[in-house]
C-alpha cells in the first residue's frame, strides 16, 4: 500500500489515480498549512479527509479499512509536513482531528 491509503485495489482507469493523486495532494496541503497555523486548515483537514472516507467507502470498503487507510494516509501526509507522526503534540492532533473526521465522515447520511 502506499501513503495514499487508497492502493489496496488497482485503480483500473487513468482517471481513478488522477483522482487518488488529487486526494493525496489535498490531504498533504491541509496538513501543511495546519502546521503553518493557517486559521481555516482544520476544517480543510476534515474536508481532505471526508473526500478520501467517501471514496473508501463508495469502493465498499468497511469502516475499519477505511480508519486504517486514513490513519495510514496521515502517515504519510505528516511525514512529508516534516512532522513526526507520534512524537509531538501537534502530530498527535491532527491525526486525533483526522480519526474523528473520518468516523463522522463514514457514518454521515446523505
Amino acid at each position: 500500500m502506499s501513503s495514499s491509503g487508497e492502493t489496496h485495489r488497482r485503480d483500473k482507469r487513468p482517471a481513478d489515480r488522477i483522482s487518488a493523486f488529487s486526494r493525496t495532494r489535498r490531504l498533504d496541503l491541509a496538513v501543511a498549512a495546519c502546521r503553518s497555523g493557517v486559521p481555516s486548515s482544520i476544517d480543510a483537514l476534515s474536508v481532505a479527509v471526508a473526500e478520501r472516507v467517501h471514496y473508501l467507502r463508495g469502493q465498499g470498503d468497511p469502516p475499519e479499512r477505511v480508519l486504517r487507510a486514513i490513519k495510514q494516509a496521515m502517515s504519510g501526509a505528516l511525514a512529508r509536513a516534516g512532522i513526526a507522526r507520534a512524537d509531538t503534540e501537534a502530530s498527535r492532533a491532527l491525526l486525533a482531528r483526522a480519526v474523528t473526521a473520518c468516523i463522522e465522515a463514514y457514518y454521515k447520511k446523505n
